[in-house]
């Protein structure tokens, strides 16, 4: 039966399992899972996506240099669904691998404003380090594709 929930679950039933689950209404782990997995799958198409835009922006020559590049990734994850909206926000948080990304960018001892503050740094380190954007970097450093 997973399997075939797996395979029939659209991204609002899984976020609706996943809120479920958070209020103790489905107790089934791997059903729970399952949900998660497709949450968290749509979340790093979306961050592999975005690197993969920029990629081919840079290849086209859209970046003088590397701060053109930051900042236009700056102005697409600041007007990001996944950061401007709170549900949205803490569902990129649960996703994330880099959830912490406020408190080592700005310390330890710095607190973010609110969810999406916090999105914003996780989301920006997620796709940073994605392949696709250390190579839009180096075009818009002006290297060589190696």
């Amino acid at each position: 039966m997973l399997s075939n929930a797996k395979k029939s679950f659209t991204m609002k039933q899984a976020l609706e399992c996943l809120r479920n689950v958070r209020q103790d209404v489905v107790a089934d782990e791997e059903l729970a899972k399952a949900a998660l997995d497709i949450v968290n799958n749509y979340y790093w198409a979306s961050v592999r996506g975005t690197a993969a835009d920029f990629l081919k922006r840079a290849q086209e020559g859209e970046f003088k240099d590397d701060e053109s590049l930051r900042d236009a990734l700056h102005e697409d994850i600041d007007g990001n669904y996944w950061v401007i909206y709170t549900y949205w926000a803490r569902v990129c948080l649960l996703c994330s691998s880099n959830t912490y990304a406020f408190e080592e960018e700005m310390g330890d001892e710095a607190k973010p404003e609110n969810v999406s503050q916090q999105a914003y740094f996780a989301m920006m380190a997620d796709i940073s380090n994605q392949p696709d954007m250390e190579e839009a970097f180096a075009l818009a450093r002006g290297e060589d594709e190696a």
